[in-house]
């Protein structure tokens, strides 16, 4: 009689991202800063794979992806250190940093002596001091757990400081508006933790430039499997250029007006008077504001004059 041939094993998810990763190795290494290698990287990203069923159904190629966004930003994902985490989310893997993976992003710059982020809650002592001397006051009384505010202090190379503080209003509406998963279980298992990380997040865009700073702001925003073929990119935001006609038509000051940094004052001055901007100025409208063009600007301030 002769023998049956035997059936063909078909390769487990875990193999087959294996075998892929191998494919990507030198992509990997290429990406990552020298304290950090492709194998120990590739171990504990297939660990975590390994752990989570949900991620085993995502597209291999968006877990590479994260991998690559992880790598990049020498940051080590899973529990162990608690930097970055990768996320199953529908049919792709995200790349998701933590506010521990932020914090040590910063201090990494060379720009920051430490930052820190706090959690304000119901019965402490709590305020903040705004203008030409900005403090922060915060004594905790260990009252309640009813979160009120967080805010972020990071000091700076050669002196100074700079904090964000927001309230858990602000919190939500960026959580609602700008989370992928704003049910998810970061958010209903770690609340206070995402929260220090919007602050810092927030906090970010004010410190001093970085590459892997400003790298790790639009991460969490770009589709992991993306991330294989292209680098990180954010959309210039544009006012109307109609707009801006129009009111050069009827203000020749607005015409003659060459001086960005003039129209970044009166933008903020508008801006701390009613604490909104235009849509287009985005989610942090200072930051926006130093890097815009005159007509961008132009538009904004007539916006914000319009409705002061």
């Amino acid at each position: 009689m002769k023998p049956t041939a035997p059936t063909a094993v078909a390769a487990s998810p875990v193999t087959k991202l294996a075998n892929l990763m191998q494919q990507y190795k030198g992509q990997i290494a290429a990406a990552l800063p020298k304290h950090v290698t492709a194998d120990r990287l590739m171990r504990i990203c297939l660990t975590e794979f390994r752990k989570n069923p949900k991620l085993q159904q995502c597209d291999h190629l968006s877990f590479l992806g994260a991998v690559v966004t992880a790598a990049s930003l020498g940051l080590e994902p899973g529990s162990a250190l608690g930097q970055c985490y990768l996320i199953p989310y529908k049919n792709e893997c995200e790349f998701q940093i933590s506010y521990r993976g932020m914090v040590d992003l910063a201090r990494r710059s060379g720009n920051i002596v430490s930052i820190s982020a706090r959690c304000v809650y119901e019965g402490d002592e709590f305020s903040v001091a705004l203008g030409t001397e900005e403090t922060i006051h915060h004594v905790p009384r260990f009252a309640t757990t009813n979160l009120v505010s967080v805010y972020a202090v990071a000091k700076l190379v050669g002196g100074g400081t700079q904090f964000e503080v927001m309230s858990v209003g602000e919190v939500e509406y960026i959580r609602n508006k700008f989370s992928k998963q704003p049910g998810g279980k970061a958010w209903t298992d770690s609340y206070d933790e995402m929260a220090k990380k919007t602050v810092v997040r927030r906090l970010f865009k004010m410190l001093p430039a970085s590459v892997e700073l400003a790298a790790a702001l639009t991460a969490e925003d770009t589709k992991s499997h993306e991330i294989l073929d292209a680098d990180y990119s954010v959309p210039a935001q544009q006012a109307d250029p109609q707009k801006y006609a129009a009111i050069v038509a009827g203000d020749l000051s607005a015409k003659d007006a060459a001086n960005q940094a003039a129209w970044v004052g009166e933008f903020k001055k508008y801006y701390a008077l009613k604490n909104t901007a235009p849509d287009f100025c985005g989610p942090d409208p200072i930051a926006w504001a130093s890097t815009a063009s005159v007509p961008d600007l132009v538009v904004a301030v007539d916006a914000m004059f319009a409705t002061n």
